[in-house]
């Protein structure tokens, strides 16, 4: 039922998306050319600023990708994200499998796999985890699973619980 439940809320939000667009397609020249000309500038400056924002925010990200983790940390926590079937998607198997070779460098260290089961999942994404960790030769003592949160802010919250 709640599967069933999440299909109708990503059915609305697409049909309100794309219902969104073709207004702004049909009604954002008509309201730019009535707009007055410092509004205009505003709205350009804005609109650069957000660009300006997001490149910055992507540089920073990116500078910090190929980092060396710190040694013997107490926790590792995967991030949930995509599962096929129980199949994990592609982002889910990488971050998993850069897990299992820090987890495999570190014995001591504990692994927190998070991620609900959303629509059109078989397992919870934390267990399509779990099993690629057990896969790997991760003991079942060193995996914690939070498998309720359904976005990235969740997953975190729970994970610290």
């Amino acid at each position: 039922m709640r599967i069933q439940m999440e299909q109708i809320k990503v059915k609305r939000r697409k049909i309100l998306f794309f219902f969104l667009l073709a207004a702004l397609r049909t009604e954002l020249p008509a309201l730019l050319r009535r707009m007055p000309g410092v509004i205009k500038a505003v709205l350009v400056a804005v609109l650069i600023l957000l660009g300006l924002s997001f490149l910055l925010a992507e540089a920073l990200i990116l500078s910090h990708m190929n980092e060396t983790p710190v040694s013997g940390a107490d926790y590792v926590i995967i991030l949930g994200a995509r599962v096929k079937g129980e199949i994990p998607s592609e982002a889910l198997r990488r971050r998993t499998e850069t897990a299992i070779a820090y987890l495999n460098e570190n014995p001591g260290t504990r692994v927190v796999v998070t991620g609900g089961q959303g629509a059109g999942e078989d397992v919870a994404e934390a267990e399509a985890e779990a099993r690629m960790l057990r896969d790997a030769g991760i003991g079942a003592g060193r995996i914690f699973m939070e498998n309720r949160s359904t976005s990235t802010a969740e997953n975190l919250e729970y994970a610290v619980e």
